[in-house]
């Protein structure tokens, strides 16, 4: 079970950083010709509005796994205390 528990918030940091991977690649993007046409992305029609927001929400993922894993952590630590 605590395997479980810390291979979850292990899952979970992962998928935040791809997360916000992928976030910080729609911002670069904006205001940068496309090759199709050449027409430039506007940043006020994508706007930054929502790849920031996602940006925001894949730190808090990321903060909150991390913390599973660190309670994970000393759980196994307090197990450890105890049966020895």
């Amino acid at each position: 079970m605590i395997n479980s528990t810390m291979q979850a918030g292990l899952n979970g940091m992962q998928a935040a950083y791809q997360g916000m991977a992928n976030s910080a690649n729609d911002i670069a993007r904006l205001n940068v010709r496309t090759n199709d046409a050449g027409a430039d992305i506007n940043a006020a029609v994508t706007g930054f509005a929502q790849p920031l927001v996602e940006l925001r929400m894949n730190q808090t993922l990321f903060d909150a796994s991390a913390n599973v894993v660190g309670t994970s952590d000393a759980m196994v630590g307090s197990l450890l205390d105890v049966t020895v």
